[in-house]
């Protein structure tokens, strides 16, 4: 990760099935016209790949493009408050409320309150992860931050 610029807006986290595998990658939600949210570049999980970077935890990482249409909050049940997002990406687990916005396709859209973080106790999870209860049910994702390499691989996936 790069340190912390002044511009790096706070992560978001946008959570996709692979496989039978929930990831976690850092995102930039960018709300856009109903109209403008189909129209994407190369992707990476179905997002769009940014040059920009967010801050996760303090340091600046690469993040998704990923567009949310105005019409998900003309829907209230797409924006649910959620206590405690469990932000386990290293060495010192923290806990930040948040909301989580359910997007067209059934990705999940995390997005962790920004202030002050309260320390957590580890999950005993063997690598990186984002934890939440919706409805009293425990979601967690492996953190998956996005890569050089993945960029390559989605893009030679999309075809020319």
């Amino acid at each position: 990760m790069a340190p912390l610029s002044a511009i790096d807006p706070p992560c978001a986290y946008v959570l996709s099935q692979t496989g039978s595998t929930l990831v976690a990658m850092p995102a930039i939600p960018l709300v856009v016209s109903t109209d403008d949210a189909g129209s994407r570049g190369r992707t990476l999980l179905g997002y769009s790949l940014s040059p920009r970077t967010c801050s996760s935890e303090g340091r600046g990482t690469p993040a998704l493009l990923v567009p949310v249409p105005t019409s998900l909050f003309e829907r209230p049940e797409t924006l649910m408050e959620v206590e405690s997002i469990v932000l386990d990406l290293g060495a010192h687990p923290v806990s930040r409320p948040g909301h989580v916005l359910t997007l067209e396709g059934g990705d999940l859209l995390v997005l962790p309150r920004s202030g002050d973080a309260t320390p957590s106790a580890a999950w005993d999870l063997p690598e990186p992860s984002i934890t939440f209860r919706m409805g009293g049910l425990p979601t967690t994702a492996h953190y998956l931050p996005p890569t050089r390499e993945r960029t390559v691989e989605s893009a030679a996936e999309d075809g020319p």
